[in-house]
């Protein structure tokens, strides 16, 4: 069995390529993950979403992005949407009310393309000392970021979009931005786990996704990164604390993983638990020619079809009209300058 419905792609730009559109339908790739550089214009990204639920792929295709509002949102450049504020200053200034509405206007906008996957809520815990999570996490406080990360979950289940809890089991512990090199937290069981707390919340609040970190903690497994850590992904995410949705690694083209050629980055991430490698620059794509172990290949396939049955309304539904926002928009603008 071919590995491509694990396989989760980035796209040279704003339309297709025809190798791309090959790839999709040959290997019935899993998902696309859309970047800065293929939202450049509202009509054009719109063409190309429609493209995209046009191939023929054997089960619905996950269209997902990176939006969490302020420094992470690859829709800056659309003039159609709104730069809705980081997820710092909404926590700071606004009720949950007001947060689960804010992000069910996100959503919406996102729902309006046809995007089904939003990799947000980034529920890390702050920390003065990160630059990549600058502006990006609600709280230094596990419990505060539990009610709005459950908060910015609900706004995007009204609005029919897949929501993603990341980066289990959190980034808030290191410093190094995880993009450059491997960071490791060496910080002791009892304080990871708590700073943990958040996902099991969002998991009571039905996120259907787990984006994992890569990071090493080292109180948790001694030798492997969170993506390949057994003791993380299956022993605590799935039968510790019953996690039964998706999981996702943080992209495989990362920096901290570079040590790892595709093939045995993909291997040992599923065989931890992982169900979708997501790979923005496409060289994971290598695996499907390399990658063996077929029976662990139809086991998570069988996974990833089964999560897109229970989910099949929200992947394939249709594009709602935009709602009128700007009032709402507005009054947030004018809370957060207070």
């Amino acid at each position: 069995m071919r590995a491509g419905p694990l396989l989760m792609i980035g796209l040279e730009g704003e339309t297709l390529t025809h190798q791309e559109k090959k790839i999709i339908q040959k290997e019935n790739i899993g998902g696309v993950l859309l970047f800065k550089r293929s939202c450049q214009s509202y009509k054009a990204l719109k063409e190309l979403i429609s493209e995209l639920y046009s191939l023929r792929v054997s089960s619905p295709l996950i269209v997902a992005i990176d939006r969490e509002g302020g420094v992470v949102d690859r829709l800056t450049q659309i003039k159609e949407f709104y730069p809705w504020p980081n997820p710092s200053e909404l926590s700071d200034c606004l009720t949950l009310q007001e947060i689960e509405q804010t992000s069910f206007y996100l959503h919406h906008e996102l729902k309006h393309l046809r995007i089904n996957m939003n990799f947000s809520p980034c529920l890390d815990i702050s920390n003065p000392r990160s630059m990549v999570l600058k502006g990006r996490t609600f709280s230094s406080n596990p419990a505060r970021v539990s009610d709005v990360g459950g908060a910015v979950i609900q706004g995007g289940l009204r609005a029919g979009v897949l929501t993603c809890a990341k980066h289990f089991p959190g980034h808030g512990g290191v410093a190094e931005d995880s993009h450059e090199v491997l960071p490791v937290d060496r910080r002791s069981k009892e304080k990871v786990l708590t700073e943990a707390l958040p996902f099991r919340r969002a998991f009571a609040e039905h996120v259907s996704s787990v984006m994992v970190s890569h990071v090493q903690y080292t109180c948790l497994d001694l030798k492997n990164i969170a993506p390949f850590s057994n003791a993380i992904l299956d022993q605590l995410l799935k039968k510790k604390w019953g996690f039964q949705g998706l999981v996702l690694t943080d992209d495989l083209e990362m920096k901290a993983v570079s040590d790892y050629n595709k093939v045995e980055l993909a291997e040992r991430a599923l065989t931890a638990g992982a169900h979708m490698l997501i790979s923005s620059n496409n060289s994971v794509l290598e695996i499907l020619e390399e990658f063996k172990n077929t029976s662990l290949i139809q086991k998570r396939v069988e996974e990833v079809i089964k999560f897109k049955k229970k989910y099949c309304t929200i992947l394939t539904g249709s594009a709602p009209p935009l709602l009128e926002r700007k009032a709402w928009f507005e009054k947030i603008e004018r809370r957060l300058q207070r």
